[in-house]
């Protein structure tokens, strides 16, 4: 079964998901804010049992079409041994509605390669980049 939790209930799995980011994408995926000013969400970690099987988090980016901060996610990331059992998606899912409810933004965005996961929850793409799009969503 698949459980969705804050990582602040569950830091004890919360440097192991930073080290994954870091293997992955490098050192400059930090899960803290920029801008002490604003309600920063924490990531949300998914757990197979008591396994951790992923996460995602969350940064404030300059927003695509203003130059004014948005809140975007800033990684999801599925263990591969765990990959294709829809845990990206119900991380996803579950981002729409933190996001939501510790910060009050109105919209999520997310830049990524894989559009076609985000699409199917409702997310509407507003600029492509090369292989890469900008999606956003309303909270």
């Amino acid at each position: 079964m698949i459980t969705i939790v804050d990582s602040l209930l569950s830091d004890i799995h919360l440097e192991t998901y930073r080290q994954w980011i870091s293997e992955e994408w490098g050192p400059d995926h930090s899960f803290e804010s920029l801008d002490s000013s604003r309600p920063f969400p924490s990531p949300l970690l998914a757990m197979v049992g008591d396994r951790l099987a992923g996460g995602i988090s969350f940064t404030w980016h300059i927003a695509p079409d203003s130059p004014e901060l948005a809140l975007w996610i800033n990684t999801v990331y599925v263990e591969p041994v765990f990959r294709g059992n829809g845990i990206a998606s119900k991380l996803i899912a579950a981002a729409d509605e933190h996001a939501r409810r510790v910060t009050g933004e109105a919209t999520l965005l997310v830049y990524t390669n894989v559009p076609q996961l985000y699409e199917k929850s409702g997310w509407v793409p507003t600029k492509q980049e090369g292989e890469m799009w900008v999606l956003r969503k309303v909270l």
